[in-house]
């Protein structure tokens, strides 16, 4: 390591400490404790950019990084900027601060000199697979008819699902996530075709995915397109490729906000997630909570707060939260007491009148804190080195005049990562259905080629 670099990434770890020292500093001055979450803010942005200088590329960190700010930051931001913040709240946002540095040193700490991809998977240029994914692609379009039309007249409360949904639907929310980058892959890396070519076919998928109004939906699908079209390059390549980034942010941050503004009410008013989250969007002469309140605040913190105040009478369920991921393909007939997900029965031991089919975020400690009180921390540490090395396969795979299948996969892990902040076992229950997917057609359509 380099001297400039081994000082970056010196800084870059300090940074990291003070986050969470600066969460600590909550329980001195409770009433002014939003400085500390400008502060922190301050220290996040620093620490993304830090990160970029040093490594000359955009990566899993970052994602994470950005998401964090996004979606617990901001809701740390309004809740700081209402007055003085209780017992109760401190200490969810402490372990959360606390939870999010141990993510980014696992990262960091983590390293492999040389990393190589011995093997890399490519597919045949077939007409049975452009027929496969057109199929596909309808598929996916007449099953989503339904849910479009109740989103549009009743919000998207009437699109979700009780406790995680059934297999069907999950699978059609993959097939939504991993065909652009199907799509992307084929024509534009196998056949040569431009990106306005690839956009005319995905065009219908990003379409459906807006009107379903679920920002999720919609943005995760078109992140891995964007990799693979190369409109976003993770290897930094100048200022006019920053410039475009910055442009496509903007973009997204605009379809997100028509979303988010629209996503709830339809015609048929509902109330829970107003009723929730109404001081989410709260008026204050403050700049940063204004920007805050734009973001993505999903009651993380409070959702946490709620489990501190349920598990103070409760056991732990040591596994039965995170374990989900292990059974959720099994239906409920066959499984009769199969446990719902956190993020479903939680809030209705506290409100028992929202409604079925209401669900809440939890964040990406709440299950490992159901499940194991604080020794959750050490989990989050390991997710971090994880992290790390599935972005040592991703730098890997989309190095200089690499055409594997796996950038399908790759791409595929940005926005796991981004929504694993928010909800990490709907998430990894969505990714594990683009694996079947995608292995199911690398195993029918396969072209393994070795390095030499």
């Amino acid at each position: 390591m380099k001297i400039q670099e081994r000082t970056f990434f010196t800084l870059e770890v300090i940074l990291i400490i003070l986050s969470a020292v600066v969460a600590f500093g909550m329980t001195f001055i409770p009433a002014h404790a939003y400085v500390l979450t400008d502060i922190e803010l301050v220290l996040y942005v620093l620490i993304l950019g830090l990160n970029f200088v040093r490594v000359k590329a955009f990566n899993l960190y970052q994602v994470w990084v950005a998401s964090y700010i996004f979606i617990i930051w901001s809701e740390m931001c309004i809740l700081t900027n209402r007055g003085a913040l209780s017992y109760s709240y401190i200490v969810p946002v402490i372990r959360y601060s606390l939870a999010n540095a141990l993510v980014l040193l696992g990262y960091l700490f983590y390293h492999r000199e040389h990393v190589v991809v011995r093997q890399r998977k490519t597919i045949k240029a077939s007409r049975w697979f452009v027929l496969v994914i057109v199929l596909l692609t309808l598929f996916f379009i007449y099953k989503r008819i339904p849910s479009v039309v109740g989103t549009y007249y009743g919000g998207r409360i009437l699109s979700n699902t009780k406790g995680g949904g059934s297999i069907t639907k999950s699978l059609i929310t993959a097939l939504g996530l991993i065909l652009p980058a199907l799509i992307a892959y084929y024509l534009k890396i196998l056949k040569g075709k431009s990106t306005l070519y690839c956009c005319c076919w995905v065009a219908p998928i990003f379409v459906v995915q807006l009107l379903l109004s679920t920002r999720y939906k919609f943005l995760f699908s078109v992140v891995p397109f964007l990799i693979i079209t190369d409109i976003v390059n993770i290897r930094y390549k100048g200022k006019k490729h920053l410039v475009l980034l910055l442009l496509v942010v903007v973009a997204m941050m605009l379809a997100s906000t028509f979303v988010k503004n629209n996503r709830t009410l339809g015609f048929v008013q509902s109330q829970e997630e107003e009723a929730f989250f109404s001081d989410n969007y709260v008026e204050s002469e403050r700049l940063i909570v204004r920007l805050a309140s734009n973001m993505s605040p999903e009651g993380v913190v409070r959702m946490a707060r709620l489990a501190d105040r349920y598990f103070a009478d409760h056991s732990l369920h040591y596994g039965r939260e995170t374990g989900f991921v292990l059974y959720f393909w099994v239906p409920r007939r066959f499984f009769p007491e199969k446990p719902t997900m956190l993020d479903y029965w939680l809030i209705r031991e506290y409100n028992p009148l929202v409604s079925e089919k209401y669900t809440t975020a939890s964040g990406f400690l709440g299950e490992l804190r159901a499940d194991f009180g604080w020794f959750s921390l050490l989990f989050v540490f390991l997710f971090g080195m994880l992290m790390r090395r599935l972005d040592d396969f991703s730098s890997a795979v989309f190095s200089a005049g690499n055409r594997s299948f796996d950038m399908v996969l790759a791409s595929l892990l940005y926005p796991w990562v981004f929504f694993f902040v928010r909800s990490p076992v709907t998430s990894t229950i969505s990714l594990l259905w683009e694996l079947v997917l995608f292995y199911g057609l690398y195993i029918l359509f396969s072209n393994k080629i070795k390095f030499r």
